[in-house]
């Protein structure tokens, strides 16, 4: 959770996160922390991963330009990394199917 120091975050030319709302709410990422104490504002953040994907901001505009990614206020990564262990799993043939329910509870 406390992957780095306040000073790298803040040598960084910009700074993304997935979704700024949750990150602070969760308090572990590192710029999460420096805005509970006060040394980073919410002006500071340049984009959510949403407005990158649309072109609403920029992205990275040059090879020297530093950013520091926070992403821990979507669930995506943990989507993501599930389904590709699902699928490596299925592809050595590991694992075993559970049946989580007979009937589904909401139909």
């Amino acid at each position: 959770g406390h992957e780095c120091s306040f000073e790298l975050v803040e040598a960084c030319d910009k700074i993304v996160c997935d979704d700024w709302e949750p990150v602070t709410h969760r308090g572990l990422p590192t710029p999460a922390r420096m805005h509970a104490a006060g040394v980073l504002s919410d002006e500071r953040i340049h984009a959510n991963l949403p407005q990158l994907l649309t072109g609403k901001r920029t992205g990275r505009e040059s090879e020297r330009e530093r950013i520091h990614f926070a992403h821990i206020g979507l669930g995506l990564g943990d989507v993501a990394w599930g389904a590709a262990v699902y699928q490596r799993a299925l592809q050595r043939g590991l694992g075993r199917r559970w049946e989580l329910w007979h009937a589904p509870l909401w139909a």
